[in-house]
């Protein structure tokens, strides 16, 4: 099964892209919020949320699919106004914040997935 994954998750890495920056982006304009990223075994993504903090993760449940979450993302903690200058809105830093730092984030966290699915 973990080679099955490792392919499936190589085959929708675009796509697996553009769900996990619409997640990044959405994690910093809701910061009480935690953004779940997965697959499941048919090759959807999609994500979700749930409430920041706390010591609880879910995962979703299908008992006819398995799912494989591939990353979180969660800024409980970060104020974009406070770290970032320059930007008169809230929503143009966060959109400058996106640009510049989701894709490595989101391809840092790919790849980590696939190390451990290989091991």
């Amino acid at each position: 099964m973990k080679k099955n994954w490792l392919e499936l998750i190589e085959e929708k890495e675009q796509e697996i892209i553009e769900v996990a920056t619409k997640a990044y982006k959405e994690a910093l304009e809701n910061t009480h919020l935690k953004y779940i990223v997965e697959m499941d075994s048919d090759g959807d993504v999609y994500y979700w949320y749930d409430a920041a903090g706390g010591n609880n993760f879910h995962i979703s449940n299908d008992p006819d699919r398995e799912i494989q979450v591939l990353m979180t993302f969660c800024n409980q903690c970060f104020d974009i106004m406070s770290e970032i200058e320059g930007f008169e809105t809230e929503e143009e830093a966060i959109e400058w914040y996106t640009d510049q730092f989701a894709y490595e984030e989101i391809t840092d966290k790919l790849e980590h997935i696939k190390e451990e699915i290989k091991n």
